[in-house]
This record gives structure tokens, sequence and C-alpha cells, in this order.
């Protein structure tokens, strides 16, 4: 009994060294996506859009969180795919307020 203890103990604190080093890289990602979704709440549109502008405003940032998004999905959490975390990883991200 004494052995799965330690080995539960083991486990436990190699989650938290994981954790304490992949934080930061969420943080960004977070802070990242809500710069953008900040940026989408001050478009004002009750304005009218000149429509040989190219594309709207609100277009701009969709564009741009969509381009972030797919960033973040291929380059980092699929390059650190460590299973049931990257799920932790993505309700975290999914769950950013504007700023």
């Amino acid at each position: 009994m004494n052995d799965s203890l330690t080995l539960s103990l083991f486990l436990q604190n190699l989650y938290q060294a994981y954790e304490r080093l992949t934080d930061p890289m969420v943080t960004g990602i977070c802070r990242d996506l809500g710069i953008v979704i900040a940026s989408m709440h001050r478009i004002d549109f009750s304005k009218t859009i000149d429509p040989l502008s190219g594309m709207g405003c609100s277009s701009l940032y969709t564009k741009e969180l969509s381009e972030k998004l797919g960033f973040f999905k291929s380059q980092i959490l699929g390059t650190y795919d460590v299973g049931d975390v990257n799920k932790l990883w993505c309700v975290c991200i999914e769950s950013v307020k504007s700023i």
C-alpha cells in the first residue's frame, strides 16, 4: 500500500511541476485571444462600413481570431499533445473573457 501512495504522490508532484512550466504559455494564449476579443467589443456596428474598403472591421477581427486559434491549435497544443491535459488547456482558453 505504501508503494501506491508513493507513486501517487510522485505523479501528483510531476503534474504540478508540469503545470508550473506550462501555465505561462496558457496565460499568454488567453491574453492574446482576449486582446482580439476586446478589440471586437469596441467596434461600433451602428456605423456603415464602406464596401470598397475591403473586408469590414468585424470580419478582420474574426479572421485574426480564427488565425490565432488555428495557430495555437496546430503549433502549440499539437506540439505539446499530452492527452487529458490538452482538454484542460482548451477549457481554460475557451473561457477567455475580454480584457
